[in-house]
């Protein structure tokens, strides 16, 4: 009985050592807690932004990336974008007024979009270029051009090489800083204390650890990688190809709607693609356009298919299957179309009637959309759908040649709302304190449902990351 009593003892003092030790292991860990002014999760060009205007307004950053390396769906990307009142602007003696720019948008948005933030990015679109370019970004200097059919005024610029130009640009900007940035690790979630946002919940290589910080900027782009958030904000186009980065999952907006934030706008970003292997770019991508003459899988045609890119996505997408064609002859043959063959994502026939038997359509139907078609070019005018004579590609001679079409995303436009500041707002419309959201993620606020005119993804990632860095680091005492 002795034995068993000094037994228990010797357990009972175990236990109490433990403890002890275990709250003197908690002391330390909760000294030694990572603490910084500014966490920015997301690596694409918002983020990036939003990390150089902290960085630069003193303030210790930390740039959380959980792709292996930078640049989201931006490296994917044109890396134009719409800006007024730049040196280039001056140079080229092509000067729009930042007020037709802004009111555009608005109109473009039905007026439903954020006045006030889209002023306020349009109002440093200049700065910004001139910024960029005085930090060695690579613009082209000698041409501005417009984006969209429905304004002629030149307010695009182009960046040279294209999205992967930029972001090693920014990355080369990124590397002169005292910014730390980790690559290959994910926020998993918000920190909150009191209804405030305190910092992230970070996992990198199966570690799990929080970093406190006073301000959090989301950054992390779209959805469209997201099965369940394309179900539920936008089921009409979850089965388009998906053209954005494959880290586009909603990780912060899936935060911050935890935290109670409210969601805005409506649709897709969408464009035309062969598949996603091959895209809207490149040897085989790039075919989409040499032609302009497109069939449903009905044999039809279905719309004027000189449309601006994001209407005629939406006309791809209302098609059966969400699939379509663009029919090619000898006279319109491209290089490449026999590779695309040979990838298994277009058709050869020596005769319509072929044609119309390898994609399954009635060879009646087809012959008599191809001959309409035709007829009309020679009369000058199309009687279906009004294209111009000028954007019409006549089916003549053979071979013929078919190459599949179909919509896809090149980004998701509901996001987080915000006020001019970036701050994200909740259902009531309060600011969630210590929490701002810049780039696509927020794009709901500046486009309500369609796209409009290119370049305005780029301008939002961009602009709006400015604009949240800055705010963040102004609101830290």
């Amino acid at each position: 009985m002795k034995i068993f009593k000094g037994q228990m003892l010797l357990v009972l003092s175990l236990i109490v050592l433990i403890g002890v030790l275990s709250g003197c292991t908690e002391e330390v860990a909760e000294q030694e807690a990572e603490k910084t002014d500014v966490v920015v999760v997301g690596g694409g060009a918002s983020g990036l932004m939003a990390a150089i205007e902290a960085d630069e307004a003193g303030k210790d950053v930390i740039l959380l990336e959980k792709m292996p390396a930078l640049g989201g769906s931006t490296i994917r990307s044109q890396a134009s974008f719409l800006a007024v009142d730049s040196s280039i602007n001056e140079e080229l003696e092509i000067e729009p007024s930042k007020e037709s720019l802004v009111d555009f948008l608005v109109e473009q948005g039905d007026g439903e979009v954020n006045e006030e933030l889209i002023t306020r990015l349009v109002g440093i679109s200049g700065d910004t270029v001139d910024k960029l370019l005085d930090k060695g970004v690579p613009f082209n200097t000698e041409q501005l051009s417009t984006g969209t059919p429905h304004s002629s005024e030149k307010w695009r610029v182009r960046t040279e090489g294209e999205g992967p130009g930029l972001i090693s640009a920014l990355q080369d900007i990124i590397d002169e800083t005292s910014i730390d940035l980790r690559l290959e690790s994910s926020a998993i979630s918000l920190l909150e204390e009191d209804n405030e946002v305190v910092g992230v919940e970070v996992e990198s290589n199966d570690e799990v650890y929080e970093i406190e910080s006073q301000k959090v900027i989301l950054a992390t782009g779209g959805f469209d990688r997201n099965e369940e958030l394309m179900e539920e904000l936008n089921s009409d186009y979850d089965n388009n190809v998906s053209l954005t980065g494959i880290g586009n999952t909603g990780d912060g907006l899936t935060m911050a709607k935890e935290m109670g934030a409210d969601i805005v706008g409506n649709g897709v970003i969408g464009i035309m693609a062969v598949n996603e292997d091959f895209g809207y770019m490149g040897d085989i991508g790039s075919l989409l356009y040499g032609s302009n003459f497109f069939i449903n899988q009905d044999g039809e045609r279905f719309a004027d298919e000189s449309k601006f890119y994001p209407e005629f996505h939406q006309d791809l997408n209302d098609q059966p299957n969400k699939l379509s064609y663009v029919l090619f002859g000898e006279d319109s043959y491209q290089e490449n179309l026999d590779e695309a063959v040979e990838e298994g994502v277009a058709v050869k026939a020596d005769t319509i009637e072929e044609l119309a038997d390898e994609l399954e359509i009635d060879p009646k139907t087809l012959t008599n959309t191809i001959e309409t078609y035709n007829e009309d070019y020679r009369e000058g005018e199309d009687t279906e759908f009004g294209t111009s004579v000028d954007n019409m590609t006549p089916i003549k001679e053979g071979p013929y040649y078919a190459l599949q079409v179909k919509p896809a995303k090149i980004g998701t436009i509901p996001g987080l709302r915000t006020d001019e500041n970036t701050r994200v707002l909740d259902e009531d419309g309060e600011p969630i304190p210590n929490l701002f959201a810049s780039g696509e993620v927020i794009m709901g606020n500046v486009i309500m449902d369609e796209y409009p005119s290119s370049g305005m993804g780029i301008s939002t990632a961009l602009f709006t990351g400015r604009i949240a860095g800055m705010e963040a680091a102004e609101e830290i005492e």
